[in-house]
């Protein structure tokens, strides 16, 4: 089976993305607030790249990244930190299965937002993901 090891990495994915909510709510009955389970998750997230950083570049030069690059980083990284929050403020208030499930639309929905906001409309590709993610073609096809 010559791609067992990526079926395993999805498998993985998908276990741990399954069992978060699970934690925020565990996490939540011993006090702590969706800003520090957010915060702390991206510091382990750093403190992880960072070791790993340190150990795989050490035969490469590195490049500097230019100011957009930085803009753009830092867009993309701002826009994760407040999916996490907000998903993590969001598993106070509903089940620990809807949670997951809510998160699980982010497929469809930036697909939605990529056709009204930069006027592309989704490929046929696009649509078999959602209809893989969502289980149902959308209404435009």
């Amino acid at each position: 089976m010559k791609n067992f090891r990526y079926i395993a990495m999805v498998l993985l994915g998908g276990a741990l993305y399954g069992t978060l909510s699970s934690f925020v709510k565990l996490s939540y009955s011993y006090g702590f607030h969706a800003a520090e389970i957010a915060f702390s998750q991206a510091l382990l997230a750093a403190l992880f790249l960072g070791i790993y950083a340190l150990y795989t570049s050490r035969k490469k030069p590195t490049k500097k990244l230019t100011r957009k690059e930085w803009i753009s980083l830092l867009l993309t990284g701002s826009a994760i930190g407040l999916t996490n929050y907000f998903y993590y403020y969001s598993v106070y208030f509903i089940s620990a299965s809807l949670a997951i499930i809510l998160l699980m639309q982010f497929t469809w929905f930036s697909l939605l937002i990529e056709w009204v906001c930069f006027r592309k409309k989704p490929s046929p590709h696009g649509s078999s993901n959602r209809l893989f993610y969502t289980g149902r073609y959308p209404a435009d096809q």
